[in-house]
């Protein structure tokens, strides 16, 4: 080239291309960025046992697993809620950036929310103070861009951010964490009409709409739930918080008791419009379990409050007499008889570590014959021999055979922590146990305890029955609400039905292939005889 007569020569800039190592790191950032969350859920799936010791050491297990069953038991009316409250709020957010600036138009959509969601929890009785994960994920996530526009100064942090801000980034910024997931592998920025557009607002709406449906109380939701989900042969006894319930031989009579129940009950099956019958002389004190002896024609419950062992008749379930047993653990108490020792145990889940968990009495003198710090969470006794069996849910692992002649432990063995109820399986002469947090049936030899593998089973399974004429087993789960019938042979599914939440007992009249179910809120009766 040419100037003032000079000639000049210019060489072409070599291309400048991004350091191998800056894309190496970038394109790790990007699968760090969207395997994370996906990564974290595993790592405690793994570790679920770890991590429920240390958040019950921690929290309020009671607490934790309450909200557990109530997301568990109602996740069709909750979606729901979230798609609903998705396009309601996409509508209103169109109709206010269309008459305003984005900075009015922010505002008055975070105080419109507010007032709404504050008024919709108010009538559906949730605490109005749940609402506030909502309104802080909207506020966060849609935050006008001339307002984070002012933070690019400090550009790096919100880089690093976005990198080890593992949930949180996702669940405050997620429409600009998808951006810097973009940025990273070289995608082009977002032009200012596409920004405007409510596709970039959306995940921070269904975020918000997420919350909101995360944190509404359940009991307004079950009804709803049971519309969609509940099968034709489910019928509702009764309403009201049961837990333990027997059929008798005949299977006209199902008594109950429950944390809710003052009285024992006895409902007619015969005639189910007719009140059920109910005890008197004694208040339970809502206690969750009793024991019933038909030979010898009684009924036994011990009341927590009064700290006394009651004994009612069978038939009219009138008070016969009392037993003083002031030493029991505080917690769910477990009652069972045995009549060939003729003996009753009485068994704390000992919420409070104190007093004895486990008593051992007479039947006809009272007696304390054995005392032991056996704090169950489950007992189940042998139909043919003086042993019960003891499974433990909270301070201890392990399952136990007792021999309530001799007083003393016949065997013990290891098990999962946290398991739930026990059932005997006459044909296999096995003890079968529940591992909730496995989502499987333990099998143990019903005279060795050894163990002899496990059958699959359903999420949460709590509560377990064997329909022996099926060859069948019924497990129940306190999660999700779901009853499903497996053959016992196969381990397959059969069946399956949703109830409602926290199921706690199922027993069975295998003739007409009903069973009946106790939960906190609703005593069922489910035909179940189309398996067959």
């Amino acid at each position: 080239m040419q100037h003032n007569g000079a000639i000049s020569i210019s060489y072409p800039k070599p291309e400048r291309h991004a350091p191998a190592r800056g894309r190496s790191c970038g394109i790790a950032l990007f699968l760090w960025g969207c395997l994370r969350l996906p990564l974290v859920a595993l790592v405690l799936y793994l570790f679920r046992g770890a991590v429920l010791a240390g958040i019950e050491r921690v929290f309020d297990i009671t607490g934790i697993t309450e909200y557990v069953i109530a997301l568990a038991s109602t996740p069709l009316t909750r979606g729901a809620i979230l798609l609903s409250v998705t396009v309601v709020l996409s509508g209103l957010w169109v109709m206010i950036a269309r008459s305003f600036d984005a900075l009015t138009a922010y505002v008055s959509l975070v105080v419109a929310v507010c007032v709404a969601l504050i008024t919709a929890f108010g009538v559906a009785g949730t605490r109005r103070l749940y609402a506030l994960p909502a309104i802080v994920i909207l506020v966060a996530n849609l935050v006008p861009d001339q307002i984070v526009s002012q933070l690019r100064r400090i550009e790096r942090l919100q880089s690093w951010f976005m990198a080890i801000g593992v949930g949180i980034a996702e669940l405050l910024s997620l429409q600009r964490y998808i951006r810097w997931l973009s940025s990273l592998i070289g995608g082009g920025a977002m032009s200012r009409r596409a920004r405007s557009g409510v596709l970039t607002v959306l995940p921070g709406l269904a975020l918000t709409s997420a919350a909101v449906a995360l944190a509404l109380d359940s009991g307004p939701l079950v009804p709803f739930e049971q519309m969609i989900r509940m099968s034709p042969g489910v019928s509702v006894i009764d309403t009201g918080d049961f837990n333990w319930i027997e059929l008798d031989e005949s299977g006209r009579y199902l008594y109950a008791a429950g944390h809710g129940l003052q009285h024992l009950r006895r409902y007619d099956l015969t005639d189910l419009s007719a009140p059920p019958l109910k005890s008197s002389g004694a208040a339970t004190g809502g206690a969750q379990g009793f024991a019933r002896d038909a030979e010898a024609g009684e009924i036994y419950v011990y009341n927590s409050e009064t700290r006394n062992l009651l004994c009612f008749d069978l038939t009219t379930l009138e008070l016969k007499r009392s037993f003083p047993l002031s030493d029991v653990s505080p917690g769910d108490p477990w009652v069972v008889v045995d009549r060939h020792s003729d003996t009753i145990v009485v068994v704390s889940e000992a919420d409070i570590e104190i007093g004895t968990p486990f008593t051992v009495l007479s039947r006809s003198t009272g007696a304390v014959l054995d005392r032991r710090r056996f704090d169950a969470g489950n007992v189940l006794v042998h139909p043919h021999h003086p042993t019960i069996y003891l499974s433990f849910f909270r301070h201890r692992t392990g399952l136990i055979a007792y021999d309530l002649e001799h007083r003393v432990v016949l065997q013990e063995v290891k098990t999962d922590s946290r398991v739930d109820r026990m059932v005997y399986w006459g044909e296999a002469q096995e003890v079968l146990l529940a591992l909730p947090t496995e989502s499987e049936v333990a099998r143990f030899d019903a005279n060795t305890l050894e163990r002899k593998g496990s059958l699959d089973s359903i999420f949460g399974v709590r509560t377990l029955v064997v329909d022996s004429a099926r060859e069948s087993l019924l497990c129940g789960s306190l999660a999700t609400g779901i009853l499903a019938v497996f053959d016992l042979e196969t381990g397959q599914e059969r069946a399956r039905y949703y109830l409602g939440p926290w199921l706690r007992t199922i027993v069975v009249d295998a003739d007409g292939g009903i069973a009946y179910v106790s939960a906190n809120g609703a005593l069922y009766r489910l035909n179940y005889s189309d398996i067959d």
